[in-house]
């Protein structure tokens, strides 16, 4: 079968089949890194925040996809880019030089948990949430606030401004 490119996109091209009908399919581009073996993962892979906070995410975006429609530049799309950043800031801080980076990075994620708890008592408010899922998700973010705490103690930084409170 003769096969024209199309269109490239970052690691794929997309080609277009000749002949009675138009079929379009995805090829894997050949990467300079790709030697038949599995990628390395990313440093923030490993870590059990960044799952933990992945998890979060996924839950988060299952929950916000209920609100009414009216909140989708609003409340909704608050709480999902703060819930990100959460993730976001972790990945990020593990690929800094420096522990007392990845520290100041910790504290942003541990900020941002904070921030989608606290939008989520508005959720629960406006009733666009029940009571069950509201735990959920504050039981989560109790359990990956810790564990983020826990690993920014780990760091060799003198002084660290996240202290978690007992209940």
């Amino acid at each position: 079968m003769n096969r024209t490119i199309v269109e490239n996109k970052s690691n794929q091209e997309i080609v277009q089949g000749r002949g009675s009908r138009d079929e379009r399919t995805m090829i894997p581009r050949p990467s300079t890194l790709d030697s038949g073996r599995k990628r390395r993962p990313f440093r923030f892979e490993n870590l059990e925040v960044w799952q933990g906070a992945r998890a979060l995410n996924r839950k988060v975006y299952r929950f916000t996809r209920k609100f009414p429609s009216e909140e989708q530049f609003g409340l909704t799309s608050q709480i999902r880019r703060a819930c990100v950043s959460v993730s976001s800031n972790i990945a990020e801080g593990s690929g800094r030089n420096s522990d007392k980076d990845f520290a100041h990075f910790l504290e942003q994620a541990y900020g941002s948990l904070m921030e989608v708890a606290s939008q989520f008592f508005v959720a629960l408010d406006e009733q666009y949430v029940s009571h069950e899922e509201a735990e959920l998700i504050f039981e989560d973010i109790d359990n990956l606030a810790r564990k983020t705490v826990a690993l920014n103690r780990s760091l060799d930084v003198a002084h660290s401004k996240v202290k978690l409170q007992r209940r």
